[in-house]
């Protein structure tokens, strides 16, 4: 996404706060955000050459443990829309357990990535971002995201907003060890 006001680019990576902070940008700083794609080659060749380019990355681990929460989890003892057919997927071929329960297990979602079934909120950050082809000026961590945001708007000019403290609450959030450790704990994949 481009900000042509503060010379930003920003590269969203799906369960690493990416809607937060786009949220942050659309609403509380009024900018105006487009995609890189629409502006003529040359245009995006000065975007890359001079804007500030910045993404963030999260540990792996933590960032399976979001997408199963967040895409994967029943609400309302239904699956999030669009992900029927991963859930038929694992259903289908990565050994479920049809008489354990009728919910997809962790376990199971991470035979299912493991396997190369695709998606964008799983799939590898320097895939989702052109790390390899993008010269990013900067990459910031999730698990640092407060003071790291601090830092992106302090270099942009940016200097009437500040950026939230992340919901620890949030279904989404995995980034405590406690969580990590109980999740990724005692099984196999196959």
């Amino acid at each position: 996404l481009v900000n042509e006001k503060h010379k930003l680019v920003f590269c969203q990576t799906p369960k690493v706060g990416s809607t937060s902070w786009c949220r942050i940008m659309l609403n509380r700083f009024a900018m105006r955000e487009r995609n890189m794609y629409p502006f003529p080659l040359s245009k995006q060749k000065d975007i890359l050459a001079n804007y500030t380019k910045f993404m963030f990355v999260r540990h792996p681990f933590t960032r399976l443990l979001s997408a199963f929460n967040g895409k994967m989890k029943k609400k309302d003892g239904k699956y999030q829309r669009g992900i029927e057919k991963y859930v038929n997927k694992i259903k289908d071929h990565y050994k479920w357990d049809r008489n354990a329960t009728e919910d997809v297990e962790f376990v199971d979602f991470i035979n299912m990535v493991v396997s190369n079934v695709d998606n964008v909120h799983w799939s590898e950050m320097y895939k989702v971002c052109g790390s390899c082809d993008i010269h990013y000026d900067v990459i910031e961590h999730f698990e640092d995201m407060t003071n790291d945001a601090k830092y992106i708007l302090k270099i942009s000019n940016v200097t009437s907003v500040g950026f939230p403290e992340p919901s620890k609450s949030h279904v989404t959030y995995s980034s405590v060890n406690d969580k990590i450790f109980k999740v990724f704990t005692g099984f196999n994949v196959s």
